[in-house]
Parts: C-alpha cells; sequence; structure tokens
C-alpha cells in the first residue's frame, strides 16, 4: 500500500458520501479528515521523522483507525473494511520509525563506514539513508547489522514492517504470501530502547 495509493482510496471514499448510511456523514467526514491530516502530517515528516515525532503520529493514526473501526455502515462495508486494513499498515510502519527500528537509524547511520558489515554500504550516499540495494540484499547482509548494534526487536520491527518501510524510501513491494495472522498493531510504543 504506497501513501499514493492510500490517499486515492481515502480522498474517493471521502467524496463519495451519500445518505447511503443515514446519520452517519459527520462521523465519516471526522474520520477521513483524521485520516487525512495523518497522511498530510506523515508526509511531511520525510525524509526521516525523529522518533518523536513518530510516535505523535502512531497515537493520531491509532485515533484514525479507531474512528473508522467505529463507522457502522453495511452500505459501505467493503470501503471501511479496506479503510481499517491500510490504516492498520499504516500504523504499524509509523509505529515502526517511533520504536526500536527508528530509535536504531541513527546508531546505524553512525555506523556506516564500518567494513566488517558490506550491507552498510547501501546507507552510505548524501542523506544517510538505506537504498533499494540494501532492501534487495540478502536477509543475513541486511538484519545482522542491525541485529549487532541495534538488537533483535528494531530487526523484528524492520522485517514485520518491511514493505512499508521499503516504500518510505522509495522501493518496491516484495509480495509475500498472505497469511491469516495478522500483524495488526502489534507494536507497543513504550521507554526507549537506549535506556536498557
Amino acid at each position: 500500500m504506497s501513501l499514493t495509493h492510500f490517499l486515492f482510496v481515502f480522498v474517493s471514499f471521502s467524496i463519495a458520501f451519500s445518505d447511503d448510511c443515514d446519520g452517519h456523514y459527520d462521523l465519516e467526514y471526522g474520520c477521513n479528515k483524521l485520516s487525512l491530516d495523518l497522511i498530510r502530517d506523515w508526509i511531511s515528516n520525510k525524509p526521516l521523522p525523529s522518533v518523536k515525532a513518530a510516535q505523535s503520529l502512531y497515537s493520531d493514526c491509532r485515533r484514525a483507525l479507531s474512528c473508522t473501526k467505529s463507522l457502522n455502515c453495511d452500505k459501505k462495508d467493503n470501503e471501511i473494511s479496506k479503510k481499517i486494513t491500510d490504516l492498520d499498515e499504516l500504523c504499524n510502519g509509523i509505529g515502526a520509525f517511533g520504536s526500536w527500528f527508528g530509535y536504531c537509524i541513527p546508531k546505524i547511520q553512525n555506523a556506516i563506514t564500518l567494513m566488517e558489515w558490506p550491507c552498510l554500504s547501501h546507507w552510505n550516499n548524501a542523506a544517510q539513508l538505506p537504498t533499494c540495494e540494501y532492501f534487495e540484499a540478502d536477509n543475513e547482509c541486511k538484519t545482522m547489522p542491525i541485529e549487532n548494534i541495534c538488537g533483535p526487536r528494531a530487526v523484528k520491527e524492520m522485517l514485520d514492517n518491511e514493505n512499508f518501510i521499503r516504500e518510505y524510501f522509495g522501493c518496491n513491494r516484495i509480495y509475500k504470501p498472505s497469511n491469516n495472522s495478522s500483524n495488526s498493531l502489534k507494536i507497543k510504543i513504550s521507554g526507549n530502547p537506549n535506556s536498557k
């Protein structure tokens, strides 16, 4: 789910209001406004959000998701379900930037020149951010420096949200067979991994 696609879904749904759900227009409008404001704020934090900004946006995303889940309209069940799925992925991805993975990024940026991890050469650019070559590398090559520098929780967050993170940095999604065990909002932002 790219942010462009996500924005298109919300804008399409926002202008498709009708009397399908009597009495729900104000709630729908409010939920869509929360979501569109969130997307605008998230995009404005490129090229890299601070951990603090991501934590704040994660809270905003949870609010938008909760609002969208409260919509009750049989005639729009499919649209609402799609929005919930997309918001769920967005919240998890933002949550990763506000937690262990987000705290890890500056540590990786400070270790780019360490020759022991060849995949860090794919962070060695003007922005000091991962290139698509980094995400295309084999799992061991790209996860080993993160695990060694930041620990297994940062690796787990990166892998659990890999499609979102890849797209955030302008790379293509990888398509995995879907399974029924969703990663739905498993990220819990609490504490500071640096204080362990």
